[in-house]
């Protein structure tokens, strides 16, 4: 007994310790940003934010360039930012719209423009990270590889991956295992996610976003893929029973400037820019989003711990909680080996499986076979 409490108090002094270490690191980036920002030029950005209601705009990108960005830098970065809500314009032309100029920076999910750069699929391939740990290794080994294809692509400067929300299934009936997806007609997001989807057995719908409550309630589809707080944002609780937390994807987003626009800023200015990624990324994205998605799966099965009823539109649901087990992850593995990663090496080629094989292949221990 005594062996058992001196584990456990030391296991509470390590999370005490991780805890002070995280909030005194946050602490001195805040102070870096601000003696840097001393000693720059004021200067301003056009930015493009992701669309009105999510909870990336909501949460995250809307609050830092609005209110953030100006105690970061001491009032000397002003920040214009609009949606793509606000501007009409669909969410997969925010490169396009940077790449011209039109706006500086825009912050957007990764794989909106994998239709002209499959390399950017490679950060979210189905099933490879089941875990936040693991999806914050494989954003940070393959960003170099993502740059390099925007560059020669868009000609923009990648400064800044993080993860989003976690994509979970909302299941109408029981299901207990990854084996009771077999034959389910499961909406996708993604050509990833759709070979994931096949290689479990089950059939791939592609259905906008705002279909899925009626379609869920007349049985056109069975399952949804998405994420945690967004579908408990868009009442999936009341047209599903099952909430199974396997970790499909997590839709990345990435933080992408002009490279003229990124040019014509001086040394200073352009290191406080690329620390305040780093800081919106580290202390402010990964934070909230990690605690939104454990929020969604609290609030959508009626767990006392959800706290953000009334929040953004959260509000509570009485879904059944199912976790994943160890045969389950075992089983995505194998699907994500033969089927996954098989049809992502032939979409993007033999340069681009080499990268990923080179960075985020080595971190997680998986290969994309020769073609």
């Amino acid at each position: 007994m005594k062996q058992i409490k001196k584990i456990a108090s030391a296991v509470a002094l390590a999370l005490a310790s991780l805890t002070t270490a995280a909030v005194q690191a946050q602490t001195d980036a805040k102070a870096e940003l601000l003696s840097l920002a001393k000693e720059m030029k004021p200067f301003s950005m056009r930015v493009l934010g992701p669309p009105v209601g999510t909870s990336e705009w909501v949460f995250v990108v809307k609050p830092f360039w609005t209110e953030t960005v100006k105690e970061l830098s001491d009032g000397k970065v002003t920040a214009t930012l609009n949606s793509v809500t606000d501007v009409n314009v669909q969410p997969s032309d925010a490169m396009q719209l940077i790449s011209q100029g039109t706006f500086d920076m825009a912050n957007l999910v990764a794989n909106y423009n994998s239709g002209d750069v499959p390399t950017l699929d490679g950060f979210d391939l189905a099933g490879v990270a089941t875990s936040t740990d693991a999806i914050k290794k494989v954003l940070a080994a393959y960003q170099p590889t993502a740059e390099a294809a925007l560059q020669k692509r868009y000609r923009v400067n990648l400064l800044g991956s993080g993860m989003s929300g976690a994509q979970t299934f909302f299941c109408r009936g029981d299901i207990k295992s990854v084996d009771d997806l077999k034959g389910k007609k499961i909406r996708v997001s993604s050509s990833t996610l759709a070979e994931l989807v096949k290689g479990l057995g089950a059939a791939p719908v592609t259905m906008a976003f705002g279909e899925l409550v009626p379609a869920l309630q007349r049985g056109v589809i069975d399952c949804v893929i998405t994420g945690t707080m967004s579908g408990n944002t868009a009442k999936l609780y009341e047209v599903s029973d099952t909430m199974f937390t396997l970790i499909a994807g997590w839709a990345p987003t990435i933080q992408v400037v002009n490279t003229k626009a990124l040019n014509k800023l001086d040394a200073k200015q352009r290191e406080w820019l690329t620390k305040a990624m780093d800081y919106y990324y580290r202390d402010i994205s990964d934070t909230i989003q990690t605690k939104n998605v454990n929020e969604g799966i609290w609030c959508n099965t009626a767990d006392a711990r959800c706290t953000m009823v009334g929040t953004a539109g959260v509000t509570k649901g009485n879904m059944n909680l199912v976790e994943p087990t160890q045969q389950d992850l075992a089983k995505v593995r194998e699907v994500v080996q033969n089927n996954v990663l098989p049809q992502y090496g032939k979409a993007c080629g033999n340069d681009c499986a080499k990268a990923w094989n080179e960075s985020v292949g080595k971190v997680m221990d998986m290969k994309i076979p020769a073609q």
